[in-house]
């Protein structure tokens, strides 16, 4: 009995109860555990829900936009080709009805064109000849064609420029026939002309820009109505040669007298005297004194000289201020070079040493210029301070001022000045020389007189920047010039070199046909006369000579 209780005891009711409510435990356990984790699921499934819920609204959100853009580009799309096809419509009507089109260019209306000349708006009037030199204003013009203001943000005004009028039909009968009937239908209507220079005018960069008849009249001497009849009477006078494509543009202006080149004398043949030749109203008042032949006789004691002042106080001002003004500009280049020196401490040796050769290279110049600038200044302060050190010599002959001259009609307008023998170095002296200075450099200027980039320069600068002069130019190559130099424009042209008073070193460009032109004197009567025309050398120029 003991062996059975050890090795098979008998079934026990309260460990079987205990081993039941252990198993019931576990089930619920698992239960319970299988109840949380099917809470954690359904809590994700609601949070996807709001999820899908919330794309769901963008979606539809989105659709109703993309259903609204779709809805008015179709709309654009629609009003669009309805606007083409009333534009297309209207171009096809005006064609064939002879409808006006007013039509939009640069962001303002364009006018419609008008059937006859127009006189001028006062905007129009200021701005027709905008970037011409001497800035004139329009008075009449011949063509019906609009011009029109630039307006807007970015509106601006292009500029023109003037150009030789080159080979053209009128060149054959300007001077003998055109010319003579515009001039005698001016003075029978007594409009106070002052030039007629055939000649192109266009903006700047035209390729073709048209052939004009420029007339220049007194300023305040024409009204714009009556300036548009003499333009188109003037108009018609070509239209009667044969000549349509020129038109007339009238504009304020007066003709400035200014010096002449005559025959030279060469140094090699030049006599122990030397003689100057300029222009007589540089050394006579055409308006103060009497226009007659003056000639000085040495022999004649109670004959006065009319002396020639190399410059006048005001000139000699000028030109000393001008030294003292260079002197400062080098002193202030020699302090910026001493701040260059320094820097050189902050460079590789190899970089210092060429910087440092460059530096003292120009410091060297600079001292040195300022070294002469200032002797120059005190000799001209001391050898030219007054008048009677500034006579450069005196008039020995003037003819009177004369207009239409000899069978070509020229001007007249020439006197001789003998030099003082004692003003000159005759060991040094150069005649018939052009000075081209130091201030326009080399290549600079070797470009103004070869302006075209594909035209091998014919031009070459003097070594001692003396350009000597000689010779004469036929008026054949004038009116039909065969020069192997061409413009910025890819045409023939003869350059034109002065050095001036006022304007300096200037290079212009010389006109294929001469001009009519008019002088008016205080209390005496007008005259027209014939003169050959310079232009500026381009719209970015500036004139080609100044008063």
């Amino acid at each position: 009995l003991l062996h059975t209780y050890n090795t098979n005891p008998p079934p026990d009711a309260l460990a079987n109860a205990q081993k039941n409510l252990a198993q019931v435990k576990d089930i619920m356990v698992h239960n319970v555990e299988q109840i949380l984790s099917r809470g954690e699921r359904i809590e994700l499934l609601v949070d996807k829900t709001d999820t899908m819920a919330g794309q769901a609204w963008a979606f539809r959100r989105g659709a109703r936009t993309v259903r609204r853009q779709q809805f008015w580009r179709n709309q654009k799309i629609m009003i669009l080709s309805i606007a083409v096809g009333i534009f297309f419509l209207y171009l096809f009507v005006a064609n064939f009805c002879g409808l006006a089109l007013n039509h939009f260019f640069l962001g303002h209306p364009v006018p419609d064109a008008p059937t006859a000349p127009y006189p001028p708006s006062p905007v129009e009037a200021e701005n027709y000849f905008y970037g011409i030199p001497s800035e004139p204003g329009l008075v009449a013009r011949s063509s019906t064609d609009v011009w029109v203001e630039p307006r807007g943000i970015e509106a601006y005004l292009i500029p023109k420029e003037s150009r030789p009028l080159g080979f053209h039909p009128l060149q054959e009968i300007w001077e003998t026939k055109v010319g003579p009937a515009m001039v005698e239908y001016l003075d029978t209507n007594r409009v106070e002309c002052t030039s007629l220079d055939p000649i192109r005018m266009g903006y700047a960069g035209d390729s073709s820009p048209p052939a004009i008849i420029w007339m220049g009249v007194l300023r305040g001497s024409l009204t714009a109505e009556i300036g548009v009849q003499v333009a188109t009477h003037c108009k018609g006078i070509l239209s009667a040669h044969g000549i349509d494509d020129i038109h007339i543009e009238i504009r304020e202006s007066e003709v400035i007298r200014s010096a002449k080149l005559y025959k030279p004398a060469f140094t090699s043949n030049a006599t122990a005297q030397i003689y100057l030749v300029t222009a007589r109203h540089v050394v006579f008042c055409s308006d103060t004194e009497p226009n007659e032949l003056y000639q000085h006789n040495d022999r004649d004691p109670s004959q006065r000289r009319r002396s020639v002042m190399l410059f006048s106080d005001s000139a000699v001002e000028k030109y000393t201020t001008a030294v003292r003004s260079e002197i400062r500009g080098e002193e202030i280049l020699i302090e910026q070079l001493e701040r260059r020196l320094k820097c050189t401490e902050q460079l590789d040796e190899e970089e210092a040493e060429a910087e440092r050769n460059e530096v003292q290279r120009q410091l060297k110049n600079a001292k040195q210029a300022i070294v002469t600038l200032e002797k120059f200044l005190a000799d001209v302060s001391r050898d030219w301070k007054e008048q009677k050190d500034r006579v450069l010599g005196h008039v020995v002959l003037s003819p009177p001022l004369g207009l239409n001259v000899g069978e070509e009609g020229f001007t007249e307008d020439w006197a001789v000045i003998e030099i003082d023998k004692s003003k000159v170095d005759s060991t040094n002296f150069v005649g018939n020389v052009v000075d081209l200075g130091t201030t326009i450099p080399v290549a600079k200027f070797t470009f103004w007189m070869c302006p075209h980039p594909a035209n091998p320069p014919s031009f070459k600068y003097p070594g001692n920047r003396l350009l000597r002069f000689h010779g004469f130019i036929p008026d054949e190559e004038i009116w039909k010039s065969r020069s192997k130099t061409l413009d910025h424009q890819d045409d023939p042209v003869i350059m034109v070199i002065k050095n001036g008073d006022a304007s300096g070193l200037t290079v212009g460009r010389l006109n294929t046909i001469r001009s009519f032109t008019r002088y008016y004197f205080k209390g005496k009567p007008s005259q027209m006369s014939k003169e050959i025309t310079v232009l500026p050398r381009n719209s970015k120029s500036w004139a080609f000579s100044e008063p």
